[in-house]
C-alpha cells in the first residue's frame, strides 16, 4: 500500500492543526492532499461527524470515499514496521503508540457509522439540511429534488406552456389577468424585430441566467421599478415613446416631395434603387399598423447605423437633383430621430425582456410548488436564507455547530457567492464567542480547509465568481487570525504535476524556448 503523501508540500497542506488555502496545480495531488487531512483529522480523535467535506460533484465524492477506504483497510492488518511507515510518511513525523492504536481501529469506525462521514457535493449537504430543518428554511416537509435533466425539462415545459398561454389570449383578443396582458405585450414587443431562432436563444439566455434574474426579479414591482431605471440611464425622456418618434419621421410637408422621389428612385436600372424606392413608398403609404420604421430608416442607413453614401444612381443625380436633394436632406433630418428610436426600442425591448423574465421564472416556481419540489439553485439558495437571513438562523446554527468542527472546501474557484454564504455561516461559530472558545480548547482546534486554482475556474459555472474565490480566502484568513487560532500566513501551493512524465514537460519547455508554441499576440 503506498503512503497517501509523497511530497513535502503535501504534508504541510494537510496539517491538521491549522486552517489553511491551498492553491493545487491539475495533477498535483489535491484529492490525495483532502484524502490525507482527513485521514490526520481521524488519527487526531475527530470524531467523523465532525468532518464536512463539501466536493465539486457526486463523483468526486465517490472517488474521495473510496481513496479513504483504501488507505484505511489495511492498516488493520499491516506488520508494525510498516504502518508505522505509512503513518510517518502521512504526517511528517514518526507516530506514537496512541496513533498506532487508533489507526488500527479506524477502519472499523468508519465502516459502522458511514453515513456520519460526511464527504459529498454542497447540494447534497443542503438537502440534508433542509430536510432536517424544513419548517424553518419554509419547504414542504416531504420535497423532492429535481435532477438536472428533470429541472430542464420541467423548465421547459412551463417557458412552452406559458406561451402558449399567451398565443391563445392574443388569438381570443383578451387576456384574463393585468400580468397576463402585460407578458402578451412584452412578447409582442420582443417578437417584432427577431427571428424565431433569435427568440429561442434569448429564452436560454434567461434560463441560463435564472439564478441572478430570480433576485432581481421577485415580483412584478420589481420589474417595474427597474424598468423605469431604465430610461433615465439612457438618457430618455420617459413620456417620448417610439410612436411619437415614428410620427415625426415623415412630416405632412414632405411627404409628397418623398413620395415623388421615391417614384423616381423605383425607375432606376438595378434592384438596389428600385428596393429603396418601395421602402420610402411602403412606409409613408402604408397604415400605422402596417409600417415598419426599419424599412423606412434602412433606406437611409446600413444596417451598422452609418448612412448610405449613394442613395440616388448616377442618372438620378443628373437629370433629377431635386429628388436626390430631398433623398439626402431626408437622410440628414433622420440622423437624430433613427439614434433616438434605436435607443427608445432597446429601452422597450429591455423592459419586455425584464418582464417576460419574470413570468417565466414565476411559472417554473409555479410548477416546482404543484409538484413539491427544490431544484439545485433552491438547495442552496433556502440553504443560504436559512442560516444567513432567516430569523432561525441562530439555533440552526447552534444545532449544527454542536456536530461540525473541520469544514474542507474542493475546487474553491468554482464555488458561487450563494454556496460562499452557506459555508461561511457554518463556519462563523468557529471563530467567534463560544464557538472560538471551544474551537480553542478542541484539539485539533476547528479549522477550515480549502484546496482551489484560479487557473481551472469553469468561470460562472453554477454562479462561479473569482472575485467573490479571492474575497472568501481574505476573510478566512482574518477571521482566524482575529480568533488566535493558526493560519497559514502564505498560501500552500501544489505545484508538482502527478498526471505527466518529465519527458512530455521537457518537450513542451523545449517547444516553447523555440518560440513556436508562444502565443501570437
Amino acid at each position: 500500500m503506498n503512503a497517501p503523501l509523497s511530497v513535502p508540500e503535501q504534508v504541510r497542506a494537510s496539517d491538521p492543526r491549522v486552517s489553511a488555502w491551498v492553491v493545487a496545480n491539475a495533477g498535483s495531488g489535491k484529492t490525495r492532499v483532502l484524502v490525507a487531512r482527513i485521514l490526520r483529522l481521524l488519527l487526531a480523535g475527530v470524531a467523523p461527524a465532525a468532518i464536512l467535506c463539501l466536493t465539486f460533484t457526486r463523483a468526486a465524492a465517490v472517488e474521495m470515499h473510496t481513496r479513504l477506504f483504501e488507505y484505511l483497510s489495511p492498516w488493520v492488518y499491516l506488520p508494525e514496521s510498516e504502518l508505522r511507515k505509512e503513518l510517518h510518511a502521512l504526517q511528517g513525523s514518526a507516530p506514537d503508540a496512541e496513533q498506532m492504536r487508533k489507526a488500527r481501529t479506524l477502519f472499523a469506525k468508519v465502516l459502522d457509522t458511514p453515513e456520519e462521514l460526511r464527504i459529498q457535493t454542497i447540494h447534497s449537504f443542503c438537502e440534508r439540511l433542509l430536510g432536517r430543518f424544513p419548517i424553518e428554511a419554509g419547504v414542504p416537509a416531504q420535497f423532492r429534488v429535481l435532477d438536472e435533466h428533470q429541472a430542464r425539462k420541467l423548465r421547459t415545459d412551463a417557458r412552452n406552456d406559458l406561451l402558449r398561454q399567451i398565443a391563445r389570449h392574443r388569438r381570443n383578443g383578451k387576456a384574463k389577468t393585468e400580468g397576463e396582458a402585460e407578458l402578451a405585450q412584452a412578447i409582442a414587443v420582443i417578437c417584432a424585430d427577431i427571428t424565431e431562432r433569435e427568440l429561442t436563444r434569448l429564452l436560454d439566455a434567461i434560463d441560463n441566467n435564472r439564478q441572478d434574474l430570480d433576485e432581481l426579479l421577485p415580483s412584478l414591482t420589481a420589474v417595474e421599478q427597474h424598468a423605469k431605471n431604465i430610461y433615465p440611464a439612457l438618457g430618455l425622456d420617459e413620456n417620448e415613446t417610439t410612436t411619437n418618434i415614428e410620427d415625426a419621421v415623415a412630416t405632412p410637408d414632405a411627404r409628397a416631395d418623398l413620395l415623388q422621389a421615391a417614384s423616381v428612385l423605383q425607375q432606376q436600372r438595378g434592384k438596389t434603387f428600385a428596393n429603396r424606392g418601395q421602402r420610402i413608398e411602403g412606409f409613408l403609404s402604408g397604415t400605422p399598423d402596417d409600417r415598419r420604421i426599419s424599412d423606412y430608416f434602412g433606406a437611409f442607413f446600413t444596417a451598422n447605423g452609418a448612412p448610405r453614401k449613394s442613395l440616388a444612381s448616377a442618372d438620378m443625380e443628373e437629370y433629377n437633383k431635386d429628388s436626390a436633394a430631398i433623398l439626402r436632406d431626408e437622410q440628414e433630418r433622420l440622423q437624430d430621430l433613427r439614434a433616438r428610436h434605436a435607443i427608445r426600442r432597446a429601452a422597450e425591448r429591455s423592459r419586455a425582456v425584464l418582464s417576460l423574465s419574470h413570468h417565466m421564472l414565476a411559472a417554473f416556481a409555479c410548477e416546482k410548488k404543484k409538484r413539491g419540489a427544490l431544484d439545485f439553485d433552491d438547495l442552496i439558495e433556502y440553504a443560504a436564507r436559512l442560516l444567513s437571513e432567516s430569523h432561525q438562523a441562530a439555533w440552526v446554527l447552534y444545532k449544527l455547530d454542536e456536530g461540525i468542527s473541520h469544514i474542507l472546501i474542493d475546487e474553491a474557484q468554482d464555488t458561487s457567492p450563494r454556496q460562499w454564504q452557506v459555508i461561511t455561516a457554518l463556519a462563523q461559530e468557529f471563530f467567534s464567542g463560544h464557538g472560538s472558545e471551544a474551537g480553542e480548547r478542541s484539539d485539533p482546534p476547528r479549522s477550515i480547509f480549502a484546496v482551489g486554482d484560479e487557473k481551472q475556474s469553469i468561470f460562472r459555472f453554477q454562479g462561479a465568481d473569482l472575485d467573490e474565490y479571492d474575497e472568501r480566502r481574505k476573510y478566512f484568513a482574518a477571521a482566524v487570525k482575529a480568533a488566535h487560532m493558526d493560519w497559514r500566513e502564505e498560501e500552500v501551493k501544489l505545484l508538482a504535476s502527478f498526471r505527466s512524465k518529465q519527458e512530455v514537460l521537457d518537450a513542451v519547455d523545449w517547444v516553447f524556448e523555440k518560440g513556436e508554441g508562444k502565443p501570437h499576440v
